[in-house]
């Protein structure tokens, strides 16, 4: 069996879902929120650098149990 092989892509439910899915979030909003990621984590680089992103990051994830 190969590693791409998706034993229940064809399966109508998952399929439902999949479209349920695609409707509740428009293409615009994931381009809109994708751009706003981008600039929140260029302007996080700029002013405190990668160490302290990570650490906050870290700090962050404890704190939600994420």
């Amino acid at each position: 069996m190969s590693l791409t092989y998706q034993p229940f892509a064809e399966v109508p439910e998952v399929v439902e879902l999949g479209k349920q899915l695609d409707k509740n979030v428009g293409v615009g909003e994931r381009w809109l929120t994708m751009a706003l990621s981008g600039a929140l984590f260029t302007a996080g680089l700029r002013s405190r650098g990668l160490v302290a992103m990570a650490l906050h990051a870290g700090a962050w994830r404890s704190v939600h149990g994420v």
